[in-house]
């Protein structure tokens, strides 16, 4: 769910982020809900938006990092495939990853993707309009178990994290005017993403220069499909 516009009588999909509103839906067709344009301040009862924004693709461009630590996560589990990637290859693999990144839900999905187009350069157009389907039919002839690819890359992810923080912060890209908008946002904003609540805590520290704490009720973390799912959470 990159976003969805939430009224109690309807919803409408919106492509950058999540509104509640006690107002009625007159008043939502006449008004946009901008990327991230209205955004911030705590709930008062004198409150009727509220703005649940994803944070990858909305509060920052996070393709280079998950690429990147895609890439070299696959050339550990699958050194055979990975072990000849020169940087011409490394850089088709990377543009290829960039252009399915719209499909990408949870962040080892990535190193499934990273191997199909090292494996086959054209089977981008299938991955974005058949990635559901491809997925486990994938995993399930190379024999991997999502769960074990889930594990690994997570171990490795968190490993990035502590031993090369600052190279894995600068490699997520805050969008330009993003920090002050939302400092200055007169409206209470969360954030909702599939990520991990500790790697999406250290961003929003690091990118946006806010101390969150690990139990802040702004965050919600680990929000996976089904949709309907995370509709009734943040509900």
């Amino acid at each position: 769910m990159r976003c969805t516009r939430f009224h109690s009588q309807y919803l409408t999909k919106n492509p950058s982020c999540c509104w509640f509103s006690t107002t009625s839906p007159s008043r939502h067709t006449r008004s946009r809900c901008k990327r991230a344009n209205k955004c911030h301040a705590p709930p008062t009862r004198a409150t009727a938006d509220v703005f649940a924004l994803d944070f990858d693709g909305v509060l920052v461009d996070s393709e280079p990092e998950i690429s990147s630590s895609a890439i070299a996560a696959a050339s550990e589990y699958w050194p055979e495939e990975f072990g000849h990637l020169d940087d011409a290859a490394n850089h088709q693999v990377r543009h290829n990853l960039r252009q399915v990144r719209p499909v990408l839900v949870n962040g080892v999905e990535a190193l499934v993707m990273a191997r199909m187009v090292l494996e086959d350069p054209s089977c981008t157009d299938s991955i974005i309009h058949d990635w559901q389907s491809l997925l486990p039919a994938t995993l399930k002839q190379w024999g991997v178990e999502q769960k074990d690819l889930q594990s690994f890359f997570e171990d490795f992810r968190n490993n990035l994290l502590q031993n090369h923080e600052d190279k894995w912060v600068k490699r997520h890209v805050m969008y330009p005017g993003l920090q002050e908008t939302l400092k200055n946002c007169k409206h209470p904003w969360y954030v909702v993403t599939s990520r991990a609540k500790h790697r999406t805590l250290k961003l929003i520290d690091a990118l946006l220069d806010m101390q969150w704490p690990e139990d802040t009720p702004r965050l919600y973390s680990k929000m996976l499909p089904p949709n309907e799912k995370k509709i009734e959470t943040l509900q």
